[in-house]
């Protein structure tokens, strides 16, 4: 469940503090309140990755702007970093590396890096517009969960059964 960079002390205190206040009483609501953790912390992801793709494509564009700025003053783009060495009095030289390398080392980070991963993930199609439809979804099945969960509560337990042992038959991992 959880991804590079994410807090396993936030996410098991979510856990922990969701449970507490659905205080699940049988299986199901057990099964309802773990999916609706699941939800609310793929949730917490989304404002993360946008300012991924935007910090990535930002980056993206830094290079490609300083690779035509290079290219354009007679240099190899591919070269000027990690080739030889050219003239290291010449202005347009000295700036489109440092650019370069600004924006090579920025698209090396932990943010950037999510999102390139998110961008080459969803191959240049609108990812955007697929996060958002990610989060739609995630917010209506987490609501809907929601209410699942508060009409179980509102339901006294049927007194011909006992309170049901809880079994995860699909617990979230709680590991990376």
């Amino acid at each position: 469940m959880l991804i590079e960079g994410e807090s396993r002390e936030e996410f098991e205190g979510l856990y922990s503090q969701l449970f507490e206040e659905f205080d699940p009483r049988n299986i199901v609501e057990h099964q309802l309140v773990e999916r609706f953790v699941g939800y609310v912390w793929r949730l917490r992801r989304i404002p993360v990755l946008e300012a991924a793709l935007f910090e990535a494509r930002r980056l993206e564009v830094q290079f490609d702007d300083a690779s035509v700025d290079v290219a354009e003053c007679g240099y190899d783009t591919f070269n000027i970093l990690d080739g030889p060495s050219y003239d290291d009095s010449d202005p347009a030289y000295v700036d489109g590396k440092r650019r370069l390398g600004d924006a090579r080392r920025g698209l090396r980070q932990p943010r950037p890096l999510l999102g390139r991963a998110f961008i080459r993930d969803a191959q240049h199609l609108d990812a955007l517009g697929k996060l958002s439809r990610y989060e739609s979804a995630l917010t209506r099945a987490a609501e809907r969960t929601l209410e699942q969960i508060r009409k179980l509560k509102d339901q006294p337990l049927d007194s011909n059964r006992q309170e049901s042992k809880i079994i995860d038959l699909h617990p979230i991992r709680k590991t990376d």
